[in-house]
């Protein structure tokens, strides 16, 4: 019996029957410059609110309620980043169920993240922020319950927004 399981195994992986891990896409190869985020660590007078939606194919809204909501002041490493895994250094939508993964973000660089949670509606807020370029992310997910399992809906937003002057921009991260 134990044989027989064993060559199942390796007959189930010759023919490719057993699901292979995807393949994961390397990070930047930018390198991270912290001094390039160094001008978001001092106070502004600028505000970036808003919320990140999703519909369902049925119509219905799924939001950011009780996810993070994270801001990043843009830097050359974290725009080709976001290229990486979204396609464009302007933002976009990376569905949860996916066949591509990309290498953690480096240590150094998530740390320049300033993170708030989304309130019931959905709604963030990030406040004090100095003049320049941000991106606001975050993820909307929901589970779609199957026979033997829960799947996973929805994904990641990704917005790049510009402050200046004292304004106070509201967005709207949504998959378009």
């Amino acid at each position: 019996m134990k044989y027989f399981c064993a060559a199942l195994a390796v007959a189930l992986m010759a023919t490719g029957a057993v699901a292979k891990k995807p393949a994961m896409e390397p990070d930047s190869q930018v390198a991270f410059d912290p001094a390039e985020a160094s001008w978001a660590s001092i106070p502004g007078a600028n505000k970036i609110a808003g919320n990140a939606l999703l519909r369902t194919v049925g119509g219905d809204v799924r939001t950011c309620a009780g996810f993070t909501a994270n801001l990043i002041p843009v830097t050359r490493y974290g725009a080709d980043r976001v290229r990486i895994i979204y396609g464009t250094e302007l933002g976009g939508f990376h569905p949860s169920r996916t066949d591509r993964s990309v290498a953690p973000a480096r240590p150094e660089y998530s740390a320049i993240a300033k993170s708030v949670t989304c309130d019931a509606q959905g709604d963030f807020e990030f406040n004090d922020l100095a003049d320049g370029e941000y991106y606001v992310q975050s993820q909307v997910t929901w589970g779609v319950p199957t026979r033997y399992f829960t799947r996973v809906e929805g994904g990641l937003l990704i917005q790049r927004v510009r402050v200046e002057g004292g304004e106070t921009k509201r967005i709207v991260l949504t998959a378009q």
